[in-house]
């Protein structure tokens, strides 16, 4: 007979657990501290409410959640014991995925590193200056990279195009990347191992993610964790911080993420698979911004250059703050004084975006002449074989291509089509707007209660060259950036990823974030669509309606100066890293 279970969490990964532990289980239902949810059902089950649960007897509970501390504390409170946190662990394997790996672990009310020691002198010795490794590096000229990317394929998304293209073109290039990326994992990003064949004949590292939660980790564990911290910050005062912060259990638990975990299995695996002394360059990017630690600890170790790339802001990030450590002082101090420290001993630091430096430059003290912006780009050969449509489209299309999430609202632009239709300014039956790419839950539930007429459509995921082909087609991109509460004085700082792709399609581009933003300069420099305030109704309305009028005219609207948009091609940014990677190792600037 199996075993009863409730499983914590009604939502993707929830669902998940429910999958998967079926099997094992009889699962009589979920439990979940979102109001909204009881009472209802969700994988065919009912939603309780958390206090339900006591009324229970003999009813094991699984949380599958990322605030699993949280819940785990709440349970135990209320005096449920029988409890336990469900942990995937997804398989890299090309030709054989285990779907169905996951562990279970009791995590009872303890608190990690209380055992933990602050050893001063300790310290002192991990953070040495180079070990009698460096002596055995030979020759200059190699050019032999180490490139460090958590999120590197067969993940797929956004996030992993960046890392992907630079390996890429970095091999065309003469250089000799080697990746070093995760194995197995527990996430729930989409794959897509076409990715893989850009890069045929790389070397690839994979080291496993077998842990997410620091109260599975063992007390040696622990204290190697501890240490990799005490190594950067040599201070006692941080690290009683930390141990406070801990004990208040108020926020994050690993900083500056739990993939720190990851980066102590690589730092203790790294030498059985690679020859460290034959490394030029070590290149590290976030997020995870632990992956940073993989670079200060193999650069003393070896005196390897480093250069350490920001997809996205760390400390010096409201946005980052504000949605992943709740704004609370001690937690974003504490990172900033990591942070701080491990800038300080890279040898370069690139950025995506120009709106980070400033930032560098204030907090950290940071020389402008470390700091290089190398924007993300769009790759040539993934449009040479797209035939871009001369014929007018039967609809006026709109198409938003990648991943809608967080405050970046679909819904404005939802309610102007339907008042342009309601006006009969606009023909319901000739306008429709297509998803390609994953919708946060809340922004499908919106979209799908506010769609009067009927226009949208999902493709959901589509491969990187699929996507491309579909968004081709379109007369008009959706983009969005940041706005609102937790972007820095309001204006978007950063470029999402596709804008550049957006940009060598040459289809107009409507685009939603502050005005002032770098997003509204890009697009007027290079002369590819228009940027609004998510709240400029009247203006979207009308920049909508010039474009319908002209697809009705059957006008096929091409855009952009074609000088400036290629200075973003993946071999133009790549070039430029390639002088960041000179500069360093000739000592030139």
């Amino acid at each position: 007979m199996k075993e009863k279970c409730i499983i914590f969490g009604a939502s993707q990964y929830g669902n998940r657990a429910y999958s998967i532990l079926t099997e094992k289980y009889e699962i009589i239902g979920f439990a979940d501290n979102d109001s909204k949810k009881w009472g209802k059902e969700f994988c065919g089950k009912t939603v309780y409410r958390p206090e339900q649960l006591k009324d229970m007897e003999g009813i094991q509970v699984i949380i599958a959640s990322q605030y699993y501390s949280a819940i785990n504390t709440q349970l135990y409170g209320m005096g449920l014991k029988n409890v336990k946190v469900f942990y995937y662990c997804g398989n890299i394997q090309h030709d054989s995925m285990d779907r169905k790996e996951y562990r279970l672990y009791s995590l009872s009310d303890k608190k990690i590193f209380d055992t933990c020691i602050f050893d001063k002198n300790l310290a002192k010795k991990i953070n040495s200056d180079f070990s009698e490794n460096y002596n055995l590096k030979n020759g200059a000229d190699r050019k032999k990279v180490l490139f460090c990317a958590y999120i590197f394929p067969p993940l797929a998304g956004s996030g992993v195009q960046r890392s992907l293209k630079f390996v890429k073109y970095l091999k065309k290039s003469g250089y000799e990347p080697v990746v070093l990326t995760v194995g197995k994992h527990n996430h729930e990003i989409e794959e897509d191992f076409s990715l893989l064949n850009e890069i045929d004949g790389v070397r690839i590292i994979r080291i496993d993610n077998t842990n997410f939660l620091p109260e599975a980790l063992s007390k040696e564990e622990q204290q190697e964790i501890f240490n990799l911290y005490a190594g950067v910050v040599q201070s006692e005062e941080w690290i009683n911080n930390y141990k406070e912060m801990i004990r208040n259990d108020n926020c994050s638990r690993l900083i500056p993420d739990n993939k720190i975990c990851w980066v102590n299995e690589c730092l203790k695996q790294i030498e059985k698979c690679l020859n460290l002394s034959e490394i030029d360059i070590i290149y590290t990017t976030g997020a995870p911004f632990s992956s940073y630690f993989l670079g200060y600890y193999l650069k003393r170790k070896y005196g390897i250059k480093w250069v350490q790339d920001y997809r996205d802001p760390w400390g010096t990030s409201d946005y980052y703050n504000e949605n992943y450590y709740k704004n609370e002082y001690n937690t974003i101090n504490l990172q900033q004084q990591l942070e701080r420290e491990l800038i300080k001993e890279s040898d370069a630091v690139v950025v995506a975006s120009k709106a980070y430096v400033e930032d560098f430059v204030k907090k950290y003290e940071v020389d402008r002449e470390k700091i290089t912006e190398i924007t993300n780009g769009f790759d040539e050969t993934d449009f040479r074989d797209i035939e871009v449509p001369e014929e007018k489209n039967d609809k006026f299309t709109l198409c938003f291509n990648g991943a809608l999430y967080g405050n970046r609202t679909p819904l404005n632009l939802l309610k102007i089509i339907n008042n342009l239709i309601e006006e009969n300014m606009v023909n319901q039956n000739e306008i429709t707007w297509i998803f390609n790419g994953t919708i946060e839950k809340k922004w499908r539930n919106e979209l799908e209660q506010n769609d009067k007429f009927n226009i949208v459509h999902y493709n959901g995921y589509l491969n990187h060259q699929q996507s491309i082909k579909e968004a081709i087609k379109a007369d008009m991109l959706i983009l969005y950036g940041l706005e609102g509460r937790g972007v820095p004085n309001g204006v978007s700082a950063g470029y999402p990823g596709k804008v550049f792709e957006y940009m060598r399609m040459r289809r107009k581009i409507l685009c939603f974030s502050s005005k002032g933003s770098i997003l509204e300069e890009l697009l007027t420099r290079t002369k590819t669509g228009q940027n609004f305030d998510y709240d400029d109704l009247e203006g979207i309305s009308q920049y909508l309606l010039d474009n319908y009028t002209l697809w009705k005219n059957g006008e096929r609207q091409i855009c952009g100066d074609d000088t400036v948009i290629q200075r973003y091609s993946r071999e133009y940014t790549t070039n430029q890293l390639i002088k960041v990677f000179y500069r360093i190792l000739k000592g030139t600037p």
